[in-house]
C-alpha cells in the first residue's frame, strides 16, 4: 500500500503504437531459480545456481526506477508473470500488441552459465518472479529514459515495440518466434 501524487500514477494504460518496450535489469533468473529448486539442485554459496535461488527468495523491487519513470514512460508493469503474460497486460489496457525482439531480452551470466541458450530465453520470456520492470515510452525519450535511470543505478533494455494489433508477437533475428512458455495466465 502507497501513495502516488495525484496525475502521477504509471498505469497499464498509457501505451501507444509506436512506443519503444523496455525491460530493467535481467529476466529468468528467479524462474531458473525455481526450476533448481524444485529439482533440489544442490548450490554452493556464491556459485551461480546460489545466485538465481537468491533472485527467487529475495527480489529486489525496483521502486527507485518507477519512481524515476513516472513521467517519462507511458505504461509500466512488473514483471511476475513472465515477460510475455505481462507485456500482454500492458497491451490490453492500452489497447495494441507488441513485437519483442528477443535477441534484446536481457539474460544474466549466471542464468546462461547455468542453462543451456534456449531454456534460459524460455525462463526470460515466460518465467516470472523477477519483479524487474516493462515499461513503455516514446522513443523520443530514449536519451531522458537512460538518464534518469543511472541515477538509479538500474540498467534498462529496448527489447520491443508497441504495433497495432492485440497480441504479443515475438521475432528473433527478424524471423518469427514461438516461444515455449508464455507465462503464468491467472484463472
Amino acid at each position: 500500500m502507497g501513495r502516488v501524487e495525484h496525475g502521477r500514477i504509471l498505469t497499464r494504460a498509457g501505451g501507444n503504437v509506436g512506443d519503444d518496450v523496455y525491460v530493467t535489469g535481467t529476466l529468468g533468473d528467479s524462474a531458473a531459480g525455481i526450476a533448481l529448486i524444485k529439482e533440489r539442485v544442490e548450490t554452493s554459496h556464491g556459485s551461480p545456481g546460489a545466485a538465481l535461488k537468491e533472485r527467487f527468495y529475495r527480489p529486489v523491487p525496483r521502486i527507485a526506477a518507477g519512481l524515476a519513470l513516472r513521467s517519462l514512460a507511458s505504461a509500466a508493469i512488473d514483471v511476475s508473470d513472465g515477460l510475455i503474460a505481462d507485456l500482454g497486460h500492458i497491451c490490453e489496457r492500452s489497447g495494441c500488441g507488441a513485437l519483442v525482439d528477443v535477441e534484446h531480452v536481457p539474460l544474466s551470466a549466471e542464468l546462461l552459465s547455468t542453462c543451456p541458450p534456449q531454456i534460459a530465453l524460455a525462463h526470460a520470456l515466460g518465467g516470472g518472479d523477477d519483479y524487474e520492470l516493462c515499461f513503455t515510452a516514446p522513443a523520443s525519450r530514449a536519451e531522458e529514459i537512460e538518464r534518469a535511470l543511472e541515477g538509479t543505478g538500474t540498467p534498462a533494455t529496448r527489447v520491443g515495440q508497441l504495433v497495432p494489433g492485440q497480441e504479443v508477437v515475438c521475432r528473433r533475428d527478424g524471423d518469427p518466434y514461438k516461444p515455449p512458455l508464455s507465462g503464468y495466465r491467472h484463472f
